[in-house]
């Protein structure tokens, strides 16, 4: 009677070494794959980055050449400037 016991254990100690193998491997692969990502939305973020630089350069050049057509002077070129530059994107400490 005593090895039914023993096998029980057995059965218990083998069955949560498979599930903590198993959550443990879940674990690494999820924090593989979401470090990954961090990676790809560093990259996309610098991206968006030098859009919204690019866009503010042009919004720029555009305001100094409305400016120069119609006569109003820099302060156009400010309120282009100020809205164009107020939406910069800043990445996270991870």
């Amino acid at each position: 009677m005593a090895w039914i016991v023993v096998l029980s254990w057995l059965g218990v100690i083998l069955f949560a070494v498979v599930v903590l193998g198993f959550c443990g491997y879940e674990v690494h692969w999820k924090l593989s794959r979401l470090n990954s990502d961090v990676e790809r939305l560093a990259v996309l973020g610098r991206q968006l980055n030098k859009l919204q630089n690019d866009f503010a350069t042009t919004a720029d050049r555009a305001a100094e050449i409305q400016a120069t057509a119609h006569g109003t002077g820099a302060q156009s070129t400010i309120v282009h400037s100020t809205v164009a530059h107020s939406t910069a994107v800043t990445p996270t400490a991870g």
